[in-house]
């Protein structure tokens, strides 16, 4: 007979020649980390998320950081409140008052003509 393990020494399950407890409470880890990536709001908190699951199956995952990108950007995408239309802009109109003189239009992200390193 196999053994399990002391924590699921009470109420064995053995399948396998494996405790059957630890490989639940593995897939409810994983479980957990799965529902954190689903509902992460925005792409910080979901790259921090996914890299939590990718680090738990032994995957390499470059952490988003903080820190202020060190390059400027090259345009900004915006986005229409009412019908959703995205367009992009480039740095020059952000500086003389496109978000003053385009009060529906919102900026949603910069972008780089390379990844910010």
């Amino acid at each position: 007979m196999t053994k399990v393990c002391r924590k699921h020494e009470n109420k064995p399950a053995i399948i396998y020649g494996q405790c059957i407890g630890c490989e639940v409470e593995k897939l409810r880890e994983v479980e957990r980390l799965a529902r954190t990536f689903a509902n992460a709001k925005g792409r910080y908190h979901s790259q921090q998320a996914m890299c939590d699951l990718l680090h738990h199956f032994g995957k390499p995952c470059v952490r988003p950081s903080n820190e202020e990108p060190k390059i400027a950007p090259e345009a900004w995408m915006y986005q229409h409140e009412e019908t959703g239309q995205i367009g992009f802009v480039d740095q020059w109109q952000i500086d003389n008052g496109f978000e003053k003189h385009n009060p529906r239009l919102h900026v949603i992200c910069p972008l780089y003509r390379h990844p910010p390193s």
